[in-house]
């Protein structure tokens, strides 16, 4: 008899159900690319970027110079992203590589930056001159000093909460030197290295028994103090005997 409500009770708590914390991935590749230039034309590195020094489809150089500088700038469209019911975003990431090419121009050559930094800006899927400057920096990513090829991930969950609850749908990031130097970043034309948004969901609930498991660990623990009773019930007898 003890072994049958033992076995009772191990069968009721293995099958208890949980709510448990769910997750989602998202992916998203830029819907447009481009770089912006400043400086390009006489006596205009001023922070601003050039009319005449947009440049679409470029991502590659990312360059600060003694007399101009250029940023690599992507768009994003999250008109598709569905968060899942009861989640949340929690954690976005803006993610690029680096290649492990010499680089130079405009007043730099062969220099590496120590970092890179990221803008966050609400774009419209047209490369403009505006974007060079538009926006917050959000993060900075250090670059080995080493010609290496490497990944950098730029935290910019905040951004893109705040973008997603705001109602809008593109996203945009320009990445500038953080000091004199030059880089290349892969387009990602034909290795897929290209820049990506990545995009976690999760629950917004913490994971705790449903009413039904709690209800059966009380029958667990009933069952498991019933047990202990017939036992000590059991060996009273035995030894009175």
């Amino acid at each position: 008899m003890i072994k049958l409500l033992l076995a009772t009770t191990i069968c009721l708590c293995s099958i208890l159900p949980t709510v448990k914390a769910r997750a989602a991935n998202f992916t998203f590749n830029p819907t447009v690319t481009f770089e912006v230039g400043d400086g390009f034309s006489p006596g205009t590195f001023d922070g601003q970027g050039d009319t005449d020094a947009v440049f679409p489809g470029n991502f590659d150089t990312v360059v600060l110079g003694t007399f101009g500088e250029n940023s690599e700038n992507a768009e994003f469209n999250l008109s598709g992203l569905s968060i899942p019911v009861e989640e949340t975003i929690a954690k976005a990431t803006y993610q690029v590589t680096v290649l492990p090419n010499l680089t130079g121009g405009l007043g730099v050559s062969n220099i590496r930056p120590s970092g890179l930094t990221v803008r966050g800006y609400v774009g419209n899927e047209q490369p403009d001159e505006e974007d060079f400057q538009a926006g917050t920096i959000l993060d900075t990513a250090k670059v080995s000093p080493e010609y290496i090829e490497e990944t950098l991930n730029f935290d910019v969950t905040s951004f893109i909460q705040n973008i997603v609850s705001d109602g809008k749908n593109i996203p945009g990031f320009g990445i500038r030197a953080q000091n004199i130097g030059a880089i290349t970043l892969d387009r990602g034309t034909f290795s897929g290295k290209g820049p990506k948004l990545l995009i976690t969901t999760a629950s917004t609930k913490t994971t705790v028994p449903e009413p039904s498991s709690t209800f059966g660990i009380l029958a667990c623990a009933f069952l498991g103090r019933l047990i202990l009773n017939r036992k000590s019930q059991f060996l009273m007898v035995k030894t009175t005997k």
